[in-house]
């Protein structure tokens, strides 16, 4: 059995800033749309650790997203990802863990750079 890896990958894309409100320096309010020129989103794969003593599933994402936000303007959190396993057809055992592409199952929607761990 090959262990489950410690990192997952959030989809971060381009954002545009619009400003805030009057009361943004105190609520942290960002008003903020998808950068879609050319049709489509501008996006990386951020490989990031799973917070500490969390599972990549619900909670683990969310803050894991939450905390990439907080720190970052340009690129915002689209999607989180976990590993997915590779599976031995003939056995059934987990033969190794993966992380998805940036595009999979988006192709045509979102233009992605080249991965980045952080």
């Amino acid at each position: 059995m090959v262990a489950l890896p410690t990192t997952m990958a959030l989809i971060v894309c381009k954002v545009l800033s619009h400003g805030g409100d009057v009361n943004s320096d105190y609520t942290g309010y960002r008003d903020l749309s998808w950068d879609t020129s050319g049709g489509v989103m501008h996006c990386r794969r951020m490989i990031v650790q799973q917070p500490e003593g969390m599972m990549c599933k619900g909670k683990g994402q969310l803050m894991a997203a939450f905390e990439y936000d907080r720190l970052h303007t340009r690129y915002q959190v689209w999607r989180s990802v976990c590993p997915i396993p590779r599976v031995d057809i003939k056995t059934g055992k987990i033969i190794a863990w993966e992380l998805p592409s940036c595009t999979e199952a988006h192709r045509g929607k979102v233009v992605c750079e080249n991965d980045i761990a952080i």
